[in-house]
């Protein structure tokens, strides 16, 4: 799985938090999350923070459970 292909796989199955994320989804997913931070935090403007924060909250949270649930362990 590339790069592109984990954040679409993200985007598509925000809803879902059950079923199973692979390691390199999450952390694909992390990188593009933690990338996108990092740019608009230099820009010094919060209204493009918030909005970046409210975009990515709903599939991050989706594909954290969803890779708990690979490893076996309970999302909640």
């Amino acid at each position: 799985m590339n790069f592109t292909t984990a954040v679409r796989t993200c985007f598509k199955k925000y809803t879902d938090f059950s079923g199973v994320a692979t390691r390199p989804e999450y952390w694909w997913f992390a990188l593009f999350n933690s990338l996108g931070s990092l740019l608009l935090g230099l820009t010094g403007i919060s209204f493009l923070r918030l909005l970046w924060f409210l975009a990515v909250i709903v599939p991050g949270l989706s594909v954290l459970f969803r890779r708990h649930h690979d490893a076996g362990r309970s999302g909640w």
